[in-house]
């Protein structure tokens, strides 16, 4: 069971483009089970205390149903004061989290910070707009977004231009 649900945390992490580490603090309180969607609270993690609490949602459709439906199981097993993926939210419990993690991605070639960036990534390939996705990542402004989803590619394009300027250089 503890595999699973950490799957579920992976996996949630992802389709709402939010830190594993962040998602993995929600309380049974933090969810309020719709209908329609799960609305989700994030009121502890990396940048809590400079932006405050925001709300995510996760649609409760037959697609994400797995997903969606086993958060509503951890809920429905816990009373409201307690944490979804771990006892008490503790240091220790957080950082055993985040290896469990860790193994399972490895397996994927995958580190733990993918899951978020690709959550983001994939949001924007869908073709969600920038002002949307800014709302999940929490990102100030949308360049700082832009940043963030194409750190990978811009990085290669500016080294490759300094390598071609010192190269240039040398030549004359």
């Amino acid at each position: 069971r503890p595999e699973t649900d950490l799957v579920v945390l992976i996996a949630i992490s992802f389709l709402l483009g939010q830190r594993p580490s962040d998602m993995a603090q929600l309380a049974v309180k933090d969810v309020q089970i719709r209908d329609t969607c799960l609305v989700i609270t994030i009121k502890r993690g990396k940048v809590i205390e400079h932006i405050g609490p925001y709300v995510v949602a996760l649609p409760r459709t037959p697609r994400l149903a797995r997903y969606s439906e086993a958060l509503v199981h951890l809920c429905s097993t816990r009373d409201d004061t307690m944490y979804l993926f771990s006892r008490d939210n503790t240091v220790a419990e957080r950082e055993e989290l985040t290896r469990g993690i860790a193994l399972i991605l490895k397996d994927f070639d995958l580190g733990v910070r993918s899951v978020r960036r690709g959550g983001l990534q994939a949001m924007a390939t869908a073709g969600i707009a920038l002002p949307t996705i800014l709302k999940f990542s929490q990102h100030a402004t949308v360049p700082m977004l832009m940043r963030y989803l194409q750190h990978g590619a811009a990085a290669t394009a500016h080294i490759d231009e300094m390598l071609q300027c010192v190269e240039q250089t040398i030549r004359t």
